[in-house]
């Protein structure tokens, strides 16, 4: 097996190239795009299409695509290069073995713990979704009344579908107005329907989940249509008969939530997955942890961060939303309007309106302003800093370098943590 090579994608007047780690060219800059896959991989694109390589520039795959996507750990869903509308989906190894052959309208792969689903929606039979194992056997069918327009997994041998349809209504004395209804769809791996929801924009048929998060085996935070969230199992139970404002999953089996009172005041607490409060006191505010620190406001105005057994440790005006990498962490303030690039002994060192590209790991910060006119991105390590105002710009971050372009000219940042 020949070893894994780092590469780097290179850019010059407009077409792309590989270089390895010492800069020898590897592919001459002649392509009009490359894409690094996280194993190593590359899908080269000539005139249109796509080939897909390995490290050692070995062709694995030889068909020319459209698209090509790689699922982690699994293998790739493609689409040829064929005058077809919709585009026909296959899926092939990371080796570049057939899977799934590329005759399907609709192909999802969702790779779980020790099993891969594919989801397939074959060409003659549309709005009809069939759920295969890895071996390739069918384990149910999806078929809902209207047409599809996602499917997601979403935890505990779930599906999360939504469909939509127009339906005719009489409006002012007219007929022939049409609105769009809304409905979502809670299936089981099986393709059994669970419960379903519909919606029209302005008011729920029935209750309505907008979105549904995986938490723990068989627990969801469930997010309702009207703005307000519950803690469900997966037959969508609400198992603390309880409604909450947010809820947000702040640690290992610890939720951050609030509460409207009854004095139309909201309140935030830490609580269990059995609604305890588990630091005994509300607060006017308190955010998920991020290396082992929570951002609080306290009852008596407080403002700082505790750790996970809920004690003060430092006072600090913002809110930290990363963790630290290479010694840096990004914090805003409570309403999310600056950004600050901070240090572990929380001092800031640079702010930004807006916050977009996270480059710490190449000991970089991209600063800007909220018009998105006044552009740096500054080198943590001398302060230097390459100012892209009013400039065309491309940050493509790779698996071990980013590459800023910037009009004519191209910069070229390792990773920090590059052995």
């Amino acid at each position: 097996m020949e070893a894994i090579k780092k590469l780097f994608i290179a850019y010059n007047n407009g077409k792309y190239g590989l270089i390895d780690e010492t800069d020898n060219i590897i592919l001459n800059t002649e392509y009009d795009n490359i894409i690094q896959f996280g194993n190593d991989t590359y899908a080269i694109e000539q005139d249109s299409t796509y080939q897909l390589y390995d490290s050692n520039i070995n062709l694995i795959f030889d068909k020319h695509c459209k698209n090509i996507n790689y699922i982690p750990n699994e293998g790739y869903i493609y689409s040829l290069d064929i005058n077809t509308s919709p585009s026909l989906y296959g899926f092939i190894s990371e080796k570049g073995e057939d899977i799934v052959e590329p005759d399907y309208h609709f192909l999802k792969a969702f790779n779980l713990a020790k099993n891969v689903w594919y989801i397939l929606e074959k060409k003659y039979e549309p709005n009809i979704f069939y759920i295969y194992n890895r071996k390739k056997e069918l384990i149910g069918t999806i078929n809902p009344e209207h047409k599809v327009s996602s499917i997601k997994y979403c935890g505990s041998n779930l599906f999360y579908v939504s469909q939509s349809y127009e339906w005719e209504i009489e409006k002012c004395g007219f007929q022939g107005q049409y609105e769009t209804i809304s409905i979502d769809s809670i299936y089981d791996y099986q393709g059994n329907e669970i419960s379903a929801y519909s919606y029209d924009g302005f008011e729920s048929f029935e209750p309505y989940i907008d979105n549904i998060q995986l938490i723990k085996d068989n627990l969801f935070i469930a997010q309702l249509g009207y703005g307000e969230y519950q803690i469900v199992d997966n037959r969508l139970n609400n198992i603390l008969q309880k409604t909450f404002d947010s809820i947000k999953y702040a640690a290992k089996d610890i939720l951050s939530v609030s509460q409207i009172t009854k004095e139309r005041e909201k309140i935030f607490y830490y609580c269990d997955f059995d609604g305890n409060n588990i630091y005994d006191r509300n607060f006017k505010y308190c955010s998920i942890f991020r290396d082992g620190l929570a951002f609080v406001v306290e009852l008596n105005n407080w403002k700082g961060l505790i750790n996970i057994k809920g004690e003060q440790v430092h006072q600090f005006d913002y809110k930290i939303i990363t963790n630290f990498e290479n010694e840096y962490a990004i914090a805003t303030d409570i309403n999310d309007f600056n950004y600050f690039l901070i240090n572990k002994e929380f001092k800031i060192l640079y702010e930004s309106d807006y916050f977009d590209y996270d480059l710490r790991r190449f000991n970089l910060f991209f600063s800007s302003d909220f018009q998105r006119q006044n552009i740096k991105i500054i080198n943590l390590i001398d302060n230097s800093f390459i100012d892209l105002s009013k400039k065309k710009y491309d940050i493509r971050i790779q698996k071990y370098c980013v590459t800023i372009i910037c009009e004519d000219e191209v910069y070229t940042f390792k990773d920090f943590n590059l052995k």
